[in-house]
């Protein structure tokens, strides 16, 4: 087989891993914002809950008197962070115990490993393409 085809296939074997290697970065980019895109949701609804509430104790706090409002405002604060706090620990820990931030960590390791691997081969298929001729200019001589 001739030098040159072969530098071309294995040039092509790349651009085809290069391919792959894409469309895998496709499907990660997409599943983290499945899975990510839960907790942006969860954060910008709370915030809005937070902002309702805080607009609540402003007016209590023109209403009432200051001290007590104060302390009340506090606590309410504190039980929200905590609430919010266990909340996302224990989505945290069910998604840990699930896997998917190891099966996430996996993927994105293949994902370089693809794209090494297609540079590679792709480096490898240009160096034959280009070697082909001189190899064939001493072979004739």
């Amino acid at each position: 087989m001739n030098l040159r085809l072969r530098g071309a296939s294995v040039e092509s074997a790349g651009l085809l891993l290069l391919v792959i290697a894409a469309m895998w970065n496709a499907q990660i980019v997409s599943r983290w914002d499945r899975e990510f895109g839960f907790w942006e949701e969860l954060e910008s609804q709370e915030v809005y809950l937070a902002i309702l509430e805080n607009q609540r104790d402003i007016s209590l706090l023109t209403q009432e008197g200051r001290s007590e409002v104060q302390v009340a405002i506090a606590d309410r604060i504190h039980d929200r962070v905590s609430r919010s706090t266990r909340r996302l620990m224990k989505e945290t820990e069910s998604r840990q115990a699930e896997g998917r931030d190891g099966q996430m960590a996996w993927m994105s390791k293949l994902h370089h490993v693809l794209i090494v691997l297609s540079a590679f081969l792709l480096a490898i298929g240009k160096w034959m393409t280009i070697k082909a001729p001189k190899q064939e200019k001493v072979a004739e001589a």
